[in-house]
C-alpha cells in the first residue's frame, strides 16, 4: 500500500481529505436532495484531485471511478 510510503506531512494532508469525504457523506440521508447530493459529490471529488496531487500512486488505489 502506496500510504505507508507518504511522509508524515503527506499523510496528515490524505488523512484530513479522507476524514472530510467521510464526514460529508455521513451528512447524507434519504432526505437529502438532489441538489444536496451533487453538492457532496463535487465537494468529494475535489477533496479526490487533492488526494491525487499528494500522491499520485495512492489515489490510484483508492480511486472507485465515481464520476
Amino acid at each position: 500500500m502506496y500510504y505507508t510510503k507518504l511522509n508524515k506531512k503527506e499523510k496528515f494532508q490524505v488523512d484530513v481529505l479522507l476524514h472530510l469525504n467521510t464526514a460529508l457523506t455521513s451528512e447524507l440521508g434519504t432526505d437529502s436532495t438532489n441538489d444536496e447530493r451533487k453538492f457532496i459529490k463535487a465537494l468529494r471529488r475535489d477533496n479526490l484531485r487533492k488526494i491525487k496531487e499528494i500522491s499520485p500512486a495512492f489515489y490510484k488505489e483508492i480511486d472507485d471511478g465515481e464520476r
